[in-house]
């Protein structure tokens, strides 16, 4: 269950994108629709999926979410000139490098026994993969981490 909800909230940050803009544009009746929307959407998929179990509930949860980003996007096409399309290529790489570090992490389980070792060896797996691999890929959003980080801790001396 909780791989499905990682599948649902894989969303969220184009989510709180896509609103925060429609707020700092001021522009909160458009906000008001779109939860509006997103809970009559969410509420149906609730209902279909109720007889199915607490699994199916949560994977249409998953669906919806992902509906839910072009319903908050649709607005931002026309506001910001910045299409779903635009967002989620912009998204893609990260991504595309999560589900691969997903893959690897997964994988580590087959190599070694004990829950604490292989949770351990998954953290670590997954943060030198990523790390490793977004600078190599040059990911945009990582460097922007990294300077933000450096800024930090960098304030916090003086």
């Amino acid at each position: 269950m909780l791989r499905l909800l990682c599948i649902a909230y894989a969303t969220w940050p184009l989510h709180v994108a896509n609103l925060q803009a429609i707020n700092a544009l001021g522009r909160s009746e458009i906000f008001l629709k779109l939860e509006i929307i997103k809970k009559a959407v969410s509420v149906v998929a609730l209902i279909i999926s109720i007889p199915f179990g607490i699994y199916t509930m949560v994977a249409l949860r998953a669906v919806t979410d992902f509906i839910c980003t072009f319903i908050n996007a649709y607005p931002n096409k026309k506001l910001l000139h910045y299409s779903f399309l635009q967002q989620w290529r912009d998204v893609f790489p990260s991504l595309l490098l999560s589900a691969a570090m997903c893959g690897v992490v997964y994988s580590v389980q087959f190599l070694v026994n004990g829950t604490f070792l292989t949770l351990t060896l998954q953290i670590v797996t997954g943060v030198l993969f990523y790390a490793g691999f977004s600078w190599l890929f040059r990911i945009e959003s990582f460097f922007y981490l990294c300077r933000t980080v450096k800024n930090m801790s960098g304030q916090d001396r003086r």
